[in-house]
Order: structure tokens, then C-alpha cells, then sequence
């Protein structure tokens, strides 16, 4: 696999421009192998297509015969610059971080043994923990302004990608839109991960509420981006986009690292405590999305003169094995 690095020979100064914790006399190619494994992902937020783009612009010798760049504006080479320092800032942590709990531990003949030395103190599980999670907070503050770059670029590879495109179909379709209903500090690299849950949830709650001549009307008007002037049509619009936002937040905490959030939560080092922490705030958000839900129904029902048949079974909770009314 083609690495955005070492175009040179001189990824060790890249890596401590880079990172500037590192040791200036550290060794590049020990971490060859994890920026190859950690590349892939890197690909799967911004495309392929968006990643060969970066890559042959940083190396020209690698780009193929058969490859052509795109043109690009001025303004857009300038973004590109800068798109292809947050790439390899990711990696380059991601990396470092797979790396180091490795490294943590000699690994010799006759098994695992401390890796100490006279002058050094092996620091405590919790100091690993904290430098642990300030890292991967700066590797998603790196992917965070890598996508609003590549948003404010409009470069064609990155608005031909599925991320992209999936999200503008959707009722919260930029990453403003999410963090003026619920602050998630304009993160970009949290709103396309829960573009997915997004969709599913418009299906699963959204549609059965406004049916099929709303939904498309509705969608349409998205599409044309026309501004709303009637009063009822904005307020369904915006109850509509609190429900599927509270939802996937939901979702969201529930499957993804706290280092991707806001410091909304104050976690305790305890791992019950921080359990709790989360199932406290999984619930808060799902009593939110239920009662926008609810809210909509009611809303959507005066709207068209219509009684709307609540599923009695919408709020059943099938861990606790009750329905929340």
C-alpha cells in the first residue's frame, strides 16, 4: 500500500514536525507497518478517490500514467496542502498509539518483560490511560478539520464520495445543522458516523408519522434547499431534525469512543462509574428523541386535521421489559 509519507526519505522529520512529542532521534520505519494498517481507515471516512487525490499530490512519483488530477483553483491547491498535513496528523497518531502498546513491553527470547530503563520510571495504568485518550482526542480533532476542509474545498472527489452524498439526502444534512440542534463541537468526523444511524432512523421513525406524499415533499424541498416561510411547515422541519439528532446521539454513545464527543461527560476513573456515566446519558438523550417524537405526532396530526396511530409498542425498552410512557 502507497503511504502519504517518506516521499524523501525523510519520514523521521516528518514525524517529529509532525508530532512534536516524539523523540527527535525516533525511528521511521518501526512504524511503517502501523501506518499501512491505519491508512485503510483513514480511507473509509474520506474515499479512496479523495485519499489517491491527497497522495499523488504529496508524491507525484507515485501517481499511475493512467491518473490525472483534477483541476484545481488556487484556493483549492492551498486546501489540498492542508488536507494532506491532517491526513498524515491521523495516521501518524493512530499509528504512534497501535505502535506504543507494543512497544510498552520488551518482547525478548524468554517472553514479555518491563521496558525500563536506569533513568526512566515506567509510568502508572492510569497515566497510560490519560496519555491514551489525549492522543486519540487529537486524532479526532485532526479528522474533525480534515472534513470541514474538505467541505468548505468542494473538491469533486470528496462530494462524488458515499459519505457525502448519503448525507444530503438526509433532514440533518451538514454538520451545522446537527450542532445547532445538540453542540458536538462542529465535529465533522462524529456527524458522518452517524450518518448511517441518521437514514435508518428516518425510516423507522420519521416516515410512519408523515407518510409517503410528506416524506417526498418534504425531501424534495431539502433537495432545492428553498428556504421554509410557513410557520408550521418550520416547526415540523424542526422537530423532525431533534428526533433523528437525539436518537443517533443515542445510538452514537452507545457504540462509539468517548474521545469522539464533546466534554459534555466528567468521567470518573472508575470503569462502573464510567458504565453509569454513559447509560445515564444514553437514557437522558432517549427521553429527549421520544418526547420530539411525540411532539411531531401531535404537530403533524393538527397540521392535516388527522389522528396519528401510535404504535403501542414504540416505546418498548427491551432491556428493562417495560414501555415508557
Amino acid at each position: 500500500m502507497d503511504i502519504i509519507f517518506n516521499s524523501e526519505a525523510d519520514g523521521g522529520i516528518e514525524v517529529k514536525e509532525i508530532l512534536g512529542f516524539i523523540d527527535a532521534d525516533f525511528t521511521f520505519k518501526n512504524l511503517i507497518t502501523d501506518i499501512e494498517l491505519q491508512t485503510p481507515y483513514l480511507i473509509d471516512y474520506i474515499g479512496k478517490e479523495t485519499y489517491e487525490l491527497a497522495l499523488y499530490i504529496y508524491d507525484d512519483g507515485l501517481k499511475p500514467s493512467t491518473y490525472t488530477i483534477p483541476d484545481l483553483s488556487e484556493v483549492q491547491e492551498e486546501q489540498m496542502k492542508r488536507i494532506i498535513k491532517l491526513i498524515q496528523t491521523y495516521i501518524l497518531i493512530m499509528a504512534i498509539h497501535q505502535y506504543e502498546q507494543s512497544n510498552d513491553l520488551l518482547h525478548t527470547n524468554s517472553g514479555r518483560k518491563m521496558n525500563r530503563t536506569d533513568n526512566q520510571v515506567t509510568p502508572w495504568e492510569w497515566q497510560i490511560n490519560r496519555d491514551n485518550a489525549a492522543q486519540m482526542k487529537k486524532a479526532y480533532q485532526a479528522l474533525d478539520q480534515l472534513i470541514s476542509v474538505l467541505d468548505e474545498s468542494k473538491i469533486t472527489t470528496w462530494i462524488a464520495s458515499d459519505a457525502y452524498k448519503k448525507s444530503k439526502s438526509l433532514f440533518i444534512y451538514n454538520t451545522r445543522i446537527f450542532d445547532d440542534i445538540y453542540p458536538i463541537n462542529k465535529s465533522g468526523q462524529l456527524y458522518y458516523r452517524m450518518v448511517p444511524f441518521m437514514g435508518d432512523i428516518e425510516v423507522e421513525k420519521i416516515y410512519p408519522i408523515i407518510q409517503k406524499d410528506k416524506w417526498k415533499s418534504m425531501k424534495n424541498d431539502i433537495v432545492s434547499q428553498e428556504p421554509l416561510t410557513d410557520l408550521n411547515e418550520i416547526r415540523l422541519l424542526k422537530l423532525i431534525r431533534n428526533a433523528v439528532a437525539y436518537f443517533a446521539l443515542e445510538k452514537a454513545y452507545n457504540v462509539f469512543p468517548i474521545e469522539m464527543f464533546p466534554d459534555k461527560i466528567n468521567y470518573q476513573e472508575n470503569t462502573t462509574m464510567r458504565s453509569r456515566a454513559r447509560a445515564e446519558v444514553m437514557l437522558k438523550l432517549r427521553k429527549e428523541a421520544e418526547q420530539y417524537l411525540l411532539d411531531l405526532e401531535q404537530h403533524y396530526g393538527k397540521m392535516t386535521s388527522t389522528r396519528i396511530e401510535r404504535d403501542p409498542l414504540s416505546g418498548l425498552d427491551p432491556e428493562n421489559n417495560h414501555v415508557s410512557l
